[in-house]
C-alpha cells in the first residue's frame, strides 16, 4: 500500500520540522539539516514490493546524517540504493564519496554511519534491499558502498531501467512473483556495483590479521565483556589498527560482534534439542546482558521476534 507525505499544506516556518518527522517515518532514524535560505519543500511517496522498500523523494537543499546514535535507535539491516532522477547528490560512507548526476546511482549500508548531501532541488528513487538479499551478491559489501555507478554505463543503465520498471509496477505482483522480481533487481544492482567498485585494498598481511581477529571473536563470543581492546591485545596489534581492519572489511567491530551473536542465538533457538531453554538464557549464553536490547536487535536483524523465530523452526517445540 502506498503512503505519501508532503510539506505543501504545512506553513513555511514549520515545513522543515515536519520534514524531519516525514523522513524518519518513511525511512529510519535520520538527522536532516537544512541548507540555504530558500523556502523549503519536500514530498515522499513510499510503498513496498515483497521484502524491498521503494520511495520517491523530491525536495530541496539539505544534508542528511545517520550516526551511531541513530543506528542504535533503528538498527535496520538493509542496503539503500539511491538513483538520482533530478539535480545532483552525494553519498559519503566509509571514507568514500559518490557524486551523482541524473541517471547515476550508489548504495550505502544503513548499519554504518553515512551522509547524504544535496546542494539544490533534487529528486531520487530510493530502494531498501535487506542485507540478506543483496549482501551475498557483493564480494566486499563495504567496498561497494558510496561508489558511483554511472547511468550511461551498460550495466548501470540496465540496472537503473529495471529500478524504474519495478517502481512503476510495485503494487501489482505479490508473493513469489514479488520475491522473484526483487531477487532479479538485486542481481542487476550487484553486477553494476561490482563493475564500478575498486578492488578492496587488503594485503595478504592485513587479511591474515583480520582472520586472526575474526577467529578470536568466535572463540570469545559468549563473553559479555568482549571488547576491541581485549581482541587487539590477544593478537598483538593496537586497538586503532584493529578498527582499521574492520573498516576495510566494511563493518565496525561492534556491528560484527552483534551480527555473529544474533546468528548464534538464531541457530540455538531453532534447535529442538534446546527447546527447554528460556529465550533469555539463550541470549545470555551468547553475551547479551540486556533482554530488551536483544529482542530489539533480533527483530531488526531477522524481521521477527525471538519467540516467532523459535516457533517457526522445523520441528520446533510449541
Amino acid at each position: 500500500m502506498e503512503r505519501s507525505w508532503s510539506t505543501r499544506a504545512v506553513p513555511e516556518r514549520e515545513r522543515f520540522a515536519y520534514w524531519r518527522e516525514v523522513v524518519c517515518a518513511a525511512f529510519l532514524d535520520l538527522r536532516p539539516e537544512r541548507r540555504g535560505d530558500e523556502a523549503f519543500a519536500g514530498s515522499v511517496r513510499s510503498t513496498t514490493l515483497g521484502p524491498m522498500g521503494i520511495s520517491a523523494i523530491a525536495s530541496r537543499a539539505q544534508r542528511v546524517l545517520r550516526s551511531e546514535r541513530e543506528i542504535d535507535a533503528s538498527p535496520e539491516a538493509s542496503f539503500y540504493v539511491t538513483l538520482q532522477l533530478e539535480g545532483t547528490g552525494a553519498v559519503h560512507q566509509g571514507g568514500r564519496e559518490a557524486h551523482l548526476r541524473p541517471g547515476d546511482f550508489a548504495l550505502f549500508d544503513v548499519l554504518r554511519p553515512y551522509e547524504l548531501a544535496f546542494e539544490g532541488t533534487f529528486a531520487q528513487l530510493c530502494l531498501a534491499l535487506p542485507h540478506a538479499v543483496l549482501g551475498p551478491r557483493l564480494p566486499a559489501p563495504g567496498a561497494a558502498c558510496a561508489v558511483r555507478v554511472a547511468g550511461d554505463g551498460r550495466a548501470g543503465h540496465v540496472a537503473a531501467s529495471c529500478m524504474h520498471a519495478v517502481a512503476r509496477c510495485a503494487d501489482e505482483p505479490d508473493g513469489d512473483a514479488a520475491a522473484a522480481l526483487v531477487e532479479h533487481l538485486a542481481g542487476l544492482v550487484a553486477l553494476a556495483v561490482r563493475g564500478a567498485a575498486p578492488p578492496p585494498a587488503t594485503s595478504p598481511g592485513t587479511a591474515a590479521l583480520l582472520h586472526l581477529a575474526l577467529d578470536d571473536i568466535e572463540r570469545h563470543l559468549p563473553d559479555p565483556s568482549l571488547t576491541p581492546t581485549a581482541v587487539a591485545a590477544r593478537i598483538s596489534i593496537s586497538t586503532r589498527y584493529l578498527h582499521k581492519l574492520f573498516a576495510a572489511h566494511g563493518v565496525t567491530f561492534g556491528r560484527w560482534v552483534l551480527r555473529r551473536r544474533l546468528e548464534a542465538c538464531a541457530r540455538d533457538l531453532a534447535d529442538p534439542s534446546l527447546s527447554h531453554w528460556r529465550i533469555a538464557d539463550v541470549a545470555m549464553r551468547w553475551g547479551f546482558a540486556d533482554a530488551a536490547h536483544f529482542s530489539r536487535a533480533f527483530r531488526a536483524r531477522f524481521d521477527r521476534s525471538p519467540r516467532e523465530h523459535r516457533t517457526a523452526a522445523p520441528g520446533a517445540w510449541r
